[in-house]
């Protein structure tokens, strides 16, 4: 599994959490790791030291206008280089600001010496409900702190970030840290389950009840994990009380430092389909992928697909022969359409809800994932050709259309939804 150690760890890596704000603003956190080798270091006396500088910028992608600018500098003092490499030494970032719900993009630019990298993620901070059963972001970590530290500490609990999401290696225990709103009185349940990289689950735990006396509860615990193999899984977390569930997961990675896999030959049909690792590679693994020359690729294909699994190519293949003849619209292949893409990457949806062409609106569909912590996708077929076009999402992996509004009404959206 060294090729995600190689394009995880050893890469610049961000995460965005969402938890619940104030009014109608949501508190969303940023968490950066950086490694050692994205800063310049010179010797001084038993250690090297660097400088760092921070340009962060984040911005409405509903609106024209900067949402949050920032520029700062930090110190980094690592035993040597050699140590580093070993230790997989890395800074972690973190800074939190309140915004409303929406579409954003975050850049952060990082500058030492003659070194500069960058690294841009779309994310989409959601309204988290103030009446009814909701779950914040699940924050994955390295260390819970039970007594609280002066840096990444929510609610006097200091969660350490793991922005990679990797573990493994000497991080045999899978931390994280979530929050439960708007308990009523009485008992709730809480279910945790891992599933393996095709949604399938993998591991369930025996549930927690407990009786709420608050409606709003904070939640920290930890598994070991030590005994899963390398590869790509999620955690699901889910919240029961009476008739009301709310859903969340997130990835994570399970990484080893062996060398790699032993590379397999493929199939005629598997060539075809292999080099669309978009649909299935993390952003710094497709970034380190374009950027190689052509008669380098061949060699990262093999390497990204015996450390990810032939199994997760052939539902790869599967799901894009299905968006192929079911979606494709002209000349316009199904796997290229906003449905094809959404299946591609989700897999089949638990309901659909079809809405035909009528005077009072366009045609749409509605698209919802329980098991992926209810997530929604809605597709309207704005010119009457069949291409159904996504204009509606809570998914931070696929933003809403800036005018979603003009296309489909409030109340066909799910969760509720704040007033304006």
């Amino acid at each position: 599994m060294a090729i995600i150690s190689l394009f995880i760890i050893n890469w610049l890596a961000v995460e965005v959490l969402n938890f619940r704000g104030v009014d109608s603003l949501t508190h969303t956190v940023v968490n950066l790791s950086i490694p050692y080798k994205v800063i310049a270091y010179e010797k001084k006396g038993a250690t090297w030291e660097g400088e760092l500088n921070f340009f962060v910028k984040i911005y409405s992608l509903d609106t024209t206008r900067d949402t949050f600018t920032g520029e700062w500098r930090r110190k980094a003092i690592i035993p040597s280089p050699e140590t580093a490499e070993e230790r997989h030494l890395h800074i972690l970032e973190g800074f939190d600001l309140y915004l409303y719900p929406g579409s954003y993009r975050l850049e952060v630019r990082l500058e030492s010496g003659e070194k500069s990298s960058t690294i841009r993620k779309d994310f989409v901070v959601p309204y988290i409900s103030s009446n009814k059963l909701a779950l914040s972001d699940i924050a994955l970590s390295t260390e819970i702190n039970p007594e609280g530290g002066h840096e990444f500490s929510y609610h006097g609990i200091q969660v350490i970030p793991n922005p990679e999401h990797a573990f493994g290696l000497n991080r045999p225990t899978l931390y994280f840290y979530f929050e439960i709103y708007n308990l009523k009185r009485g008992d709730y349940t809480i279910d945790y389950a891992i599933l393996d990289g095709t949604g399938s689950k993998i591991r369930t735990f025996a549930p927690e009840t407990s009786e709420a006396i608050d409606p709003n509860i904070i939640q920290a615990a930890g598994f070991d994990i030590a005994d899963l193999s390398p590869g790509e899984y999620q955690l699901q977390v889910r919240v029961v009380q009476a008739t009301d569930t709310a859903t969340m997961s997130t990835p994570f990675y399970i990484i080893t430092e062996e060398k790699p896999p032993t590379t397999e030959e493929f199939t005629s049909e598997e060539k075809q389909y292999y080099h669309l690792i978009k649909y299935v590679a993390t952003p710094e693994e497709l970034a380190t992928y374009n950027a190689l020359p052509e008669d380098k690729k061949e060699e990262f294909l093999k390497r990204f697909w015996a450390a990810k699994g032939k199994n997760l190519l052939h539902v790869l293949i599967e799901r894009i022969k299905y968006a192929d003849a079911n979606f494709s619209v002209g000349k316009k292949l199904g796997r290229d359409t906003d449905r094809g893409k959404v299946y591609i990457k989700y897999g089949e949806p638990d309901d659909i809800e079809r809405q035909p062409s009528s005077l009072t609106g366009y045609p749409y569909e509605k698209w919802i994932y329980y098991i992926q912590g209810r997530k929604i996708f809605i597709f309207v077929d704005k010119r009457g050709y069949g291409d159904y076009e996504l204009v509606y999402s809570n998914s931070p992996d696929f933003p809403s259309a800036s005018d979603w509004e003009r296309w489909i009404p409030w109340d066909i959206i799910e969760p509720e939804m704040p007033e304006h």
